[in-house]
């Protein structure tokens, strides 16, 4: 579906509609410009009206990578990889994906254990070793965290005989 205004009001119509987007929730430069497409209007308005809304400072795809990533990994509780894949499916540039998760790889390893412990408290008594170092294993796994992290992970908190303990 196009839009058959004129140009002016083209961008006018454009522009109050990526207005209420954003008076809603916070997009990226990507996502407002699939609306704005997704709604009609020409691709080249679009990079515009998401050009001026950055000069305007109601843009910004890092605010969006630094909520997004202190979101995932604090209140979430979700590893590297999978807040690497919600940063790449907002549309967030692979350069500031890198330089954000950057700030939060020195914490991984605490996270990790945060989350196998919680894992653990969940998980019924009697298991064997194995089974709670691929019940842990696979939860940590689907949360996002590396294989080296992981294996270090059940290491600190799963020993041969079964559960250590907290390190």
């Amino acid at each position: 579906m196009t839009i058959s205004m004129p140009p002016g009001d083209v961008y006018q119509s454009a522009w109050q509609y990526a207005l209420s987007l954003l008076g809603r929730r916070a997009y990226s430069r990507a996502e407002l410009l699939a609306k704005l497409e997704e709604k009609g209007f020409p691709g080249d308005v679009g990079r515009h009206v998401a050009a001026r809304l950055v000069d305007y400072g109601y843009l910004a795809d890092e605010e969006i990578a630094r909520r997004e990533a202190e979101r995932c990994f604090l209140g979430k509780g979700l590893g590297p990889y999978r807040v690497e894949l919600r940063l790449r499916q907002r549309g967030i540039s692979p350069e500031l994906i890198a330089g954000t998760l950057a700030k939060y790889r020195a914490a991984e390893k605490e996270l990790c254990l945060k989350q196998a412990r919680k894992k653990l408290a969940a998980l019924p008594s009697g298991l064997a070793p194995a089974q709670v170092k691929a019940r842990v294993g696979g939860y940590l796994a689907r949360k996002g965290f590396s294989t080296a992290t992981i294996e270090w992970c059940l290491e600190q908190v799963v020993g041969p005989e079964g559960v250590t303990g907290t390190p």
